[in-house]
């Protein structure tokens, strides 16, 4: 579908944009051609047909066209959520192309394929239906004055029906504020409190705590930090660790019990992907994700509290109990626990004695809590 848009100044610009959704594979070409379209998107706001999840294999062709007389200087596409930008290309880019110049109606045509996967920061509940803004802006020479510029833009509102396996929490938006706490506090080993002379360590923490959509076992929750204090109190927490390593103090609780975390993947020797529930932290897109085991949700789940924060669960008393960390962890070593509680918290608080076994690990520092919720509650 095309429509016109009408130019911002008195300069007679042509300005054309068509948007279409394409569900193919993205190896088959960089750009793919436009064949048929599993639904148009229009200025006046319409929905995608698709399931969006935020897979590379899907893709929106976004086609526009622009008076060939004109000087373009640059085009730019955004799409923004509650005035967080989640994707922000411009015609250096290589997903745009100019696929046609001086047409029979003597514009030029260009087009922006945008993998969906560009998309996956965009924060909604599975499910859910999520409206995002999309604007088109070009930018090119005055003609009547060689040194200004002249900026046409189009912005319109599209629907993407949110999968029920997806659903995503982004931290950088307007809601910030209504969803992270970050915070200095004071953190003491059971060692230097012995020790009356050593003054409590300060570290600055993140917290996060928010309601998810989901639908059963079948939703995996992804959560994005883009605020720089938040992704800094999580990223400053990792140290040489390696895909699988267990990241102890980035404890999750769902449903109140707490439940592994992994750096890069899980590991499969201690967690059943399937019917387990766990973490996975990424600390090279400062996100981390919450698979749902099938033996903990099942589709009459609608809804999960999510918690996260960026420091020991041992030193949050109104969080966690040492049992409630002993309980979960059963198989961890006293090596395991000494690596990141100290020998007398792990002793004393912790009740593990050497060559005692409470799987082995390498161990970090953080907290994510999930406490599940179902309908009506």
């Amino acid at each position: 579908m095309k429509f016109n848009i009408k130019s911002v100044t008195t300069v007679a610009a042509v300005f054309m944009v068509a948007m279409m959704l394409f569900a193919a594979p993205a190896a088959a070409a960089e750009h793919p051609a436009a064949t048929t379209p599993d639904s148009d998107w229009s200025d006046d706001g319409a929905t995608i047909e698709a399931e969006f999840n935020a897979s590379a294999d899907a893709y929106s062709i976004i086609e526009f066209e622009t008076d060939t007389t004109l000087a373009t200087e640059e085009v730019e596409l955004n799409v923004t959520k509650n005035n967080a930008t989640h994707a922000e290309l411009d015609d250096l880019h290589s997903a745009f192309e100019t696929i046609e110049e001086d047409d029979a109606d003597g514009n030029d045509v260009h087009q922006f394929n945008v993998s969906h996967d560009m998309l996956e920061t965009i924060p909604g509940d599975a499910g859910e239906e999520v409206t995002i803004s999309v604007a088109i802006a070009h930018t090119y020479e005055d003609p009547d004055d060689e040194t200004e510029s002249v900026t046409d833009e189009n912005e319109f509102e599209v629907t993407l029906e949110f999968a029920d396996d997806h659903a995503t929490v982004y931290l950088g938006d307007d809601s910030l504020d209504d969803l992270v706490d970050v915070e200095t506090i004071e953190q003491q080993s059971a060692f230097d409190r012995a020790q009356f002379w050593n003054d409590p360590e300060e570290i600055d923490i993140a917290s996060l705590d928010t309601d998810v959509g989901i639908v059963g076992s079948e939703t995996t929750i992804n959560v994005f930090a883009d605020d720089g204090a938040v992704a800094g109190a999580f990223s400053e927490t990792i140290d040489d660790q390696e895909a699988g390593d267990i990241l102890l103090t980035q404890t999750s609780l769902v449903d109140d019990e707490i439940v592994f975390v992994f750096y890069g993947e899980p590991d499969e020797d201690l967690v059943d992907v399937d019917e387990d529930t766990f973490v996975v932290y990424d600390s090279t897109a400062d996100s981390f994700a919450v698979y749902l085991g099938s033996e903990d949700f099942d589709a009459e789940d609608t809804e999960v509290s999510v918690y996260s924060g960026s420091h020991n669960a041992l030193y949050d008393g109104d969080l966690t109990e040492a049992a409630d960390i002993t309980d979960a962890f059963e198989g961890l070593t006293f090596s395991d626990l000494r690596t990141e509680f100290g020998i007398l918290d792990t002793i004393i608080t912790l009740r593990v004695f050497p060559l005692t076994t409470l799987t082995a690990g390498t161990l970090a520092l953080g907290i994510v809590v999930t406490r599940r919720r179902g309908m009506g509650a």
